[in-house]
């Protein structure tokens, strides 16, 4: 077969323009390192980089959920500190108060004190976190905690004592009961998957109504803090009643005071194991982020030493063909005739 000029000329043109597009290929990994521009160069490595990203990004929102949870766990911590020191204060004025120096004034003094405490302690159930109530369960988009006409604590549209409505009827979508138990569910990724599951999902209800109470006992006493300031309050300002006669009064109101500040510290507890919950488990997907990121590097990504070996061997051989291309084609017609 007759080899032509015409056809040394295209090959050699064909080869530089191969020689020049690979060179241009090492020169871009070499500034940024990527090791494909597009997934048809190679296929396994992008599809793991799109696994890796989609990962990266799941673990971003799990944190970012863990970040708004423990916001608004410390605040709501913070709150029922503030409540249970507001307690431990009643208790005390209460205690104070029932003793034969006591007198009316004294006794009126400590009402007017015990209503101060009542109504800092409704505002104290109705914070916010961000523009949610924190102690709202599932209804987080409207203050839970009311005051009737008569001044009942009610929990959304329910009296804590009788569990009634605003109309004095039996509710019939759901219960303090049910309240109490109220769950919102929120993914904090344990385990990096996609949505909700039973490993995953973290129960972020703080219902106000589990750490304040709610009902009476046997005797018909509240077991709701608020309520039983209030009712103590009430037994405060009777002028009539002699110091013994106050004393057997506010004994069984007393006792329930007692029991609800200690299932509201049993209570509030829990805040601190959820807490520590959320610490740990943001520190766990923050090692995941760590690692994703490191491989996300090892198959997007080429080592800074084997793309500038690979672009300088490009480069190479692109000027050798260069120097080839001068060295053979630069023979004449007449030479070759020769």
């Amino acid at each position: 077969m007759r080899i032509t000029t015409q056809m040394m000329m295209s090959r050699y043109r064909s080869d530089v323009s191969d020689a020049f597009a690979s060179m241009n290929i090492a020169m871009r990994r070499a500034y940024d390192y990527r090791a494909f521009e597009k997934p048809s160069d190679s296929p396994l490595a992008a599809a793991q980089t799109f696994q890796v990203h989609w990962e990266a990004r799941l673990n971003a929102d799990y944190r970012n959920n863990i970040s708004n949870l423990e916001g608004a766990n410390t605040t709501a911590d913070h709150v029922l500190q503030q409540i249970a020191t507001q307690i431990d204060t009643a208790k005390e004025k209460i205690n104070s108060v029932v003793t034969d120096t006591a007198n009316a004034q004294n006794r009126e003094d400590i009402a007017n004190e015990l209503a101060s405490i009542r109504q800092s302690m409704l505002s104290e159930l109705n914070s916010k976190y961000a523009d949610s109530y924190l102690f709202g369960g599932s209804n987080a988009g409207t203050a839970p905690f009311t005051l009737d006409a008569d001044g009942n604590l009610l929990y959304r549209g329910l009296n804590v004592d009788t569990g009634l409505d605003k109309d004095g009827k039996v509710p019939t979508a759901a219960s303090l009961e049910d309240f109490a138990k109220d769950h919102v569910y929120v993914d904090i990724g344990l385990g990096i998957e996609s949505g909700a599951t039973g490993q995953s999902a973290f129960d972020s209800a703080m219902p106000g109504i589990r750490y304040v109470g709610y009902g009476t006992d046997e005797n018909g006493v509240p077991k709701n803090v608020f309520s039983l300031l209030k009712d103590i309050e009430g037994y405060l300002k009777d002028d009539s009643a002699s110091v013994s006669e106050l004393v057997e009064k506010l004994n069984p109101y007393r006792d329930a005071l007692q029991s609800a500040e200690d299932t509201f510290i049993s209570s509030k507890t829990d805040i601190g194991a959820r807490g520590n919950f959320l610490e740990e488990t943001d520190s766990y997907l923050e090692a995941i982020g760590e690692n994703l990121s490191e491989k996300d590097n090892q198959v997007e990504y080429v080592d800074f030493e084997d793309a500038i070996t690979s672009f300088s061997t490009q480069q190479y051989c692109y000027l050798a063909s260069l120097q080839v291309g001068s060295k053979v084609l630069q023979t004449s017609l007449m030479d070759y005739l020769r």
